[in-house]
């Protein structure tokens, strides 16, 4: 597994940081949008993945 750091908007909320132990950059894309949609009660249509960079 590798640790990505991803930077995404929320258009009620604004620009976040959140780090995600993932697969692949696909799977960690998906796992944000999921995580985030249910921590922030939001629908997934809002949030827009701006970088998702894999950490060292």
């Amino acid at each position: 597994m590798n640790w990505f750091l991803v930077e995404l908007e929320i258009d009620i909320y604004g620009k976040l940081s959140e780090v995600v132990q993932a697969e692949n950059k696909d799977d960690c894309e998906l796992i944000t949008l999921h995580q985030t949609s249910k921590k922030y009660n939001c629908s997934k249509e809002i949030i827009n993945i701006v970088s998702c960079k894999k950490i060292k």
